[in-house]
């Protein structure tokens, strides 16, 4: 094997060394994009986890304080509390 076809091999793994470093670089950023859209996700997750909570803790001072006036009307205010924010729940599910 001469020294010429020696340097021309030599320069064939340069080449594919390069290829390959500039996938991984490629799918580096790929995996940081990735993680991005993740926490976007678990932000929107967590947010709307949030919302829920806040709806179940007013439907908790809503009951606590119907409880207070006599809590004798609780069916009937149950009801009507279902259907009016009935809606309003089912979005954020």
């Amino acid at each position: 094997m001469s020294e010429q076809e020696e340097a021309r091999f030599l320069l064939e793994v340069a080449r594919a060394q390069w290829n390959v470093r500039s996938i991984e670089q490629e799918l580096s950023k790929a995996n940081l994009r990735e993680n991005a859209a993740l926490g976007e996700l678990y932000k929107f997750r967590a947010e709307l986890a949030e919302q829920k909570l806040d709806m179940a803790e007013f439907d908790l001072g809503y009951i606590r304080n119907l409880l207070r006036q006599g809590g004798h009307m609780l069916d009937d205010a149950l009801s009507s509390r279902k259907r009016c924010c009935h809606s309003s729940l089912s979005s954020l599910l």
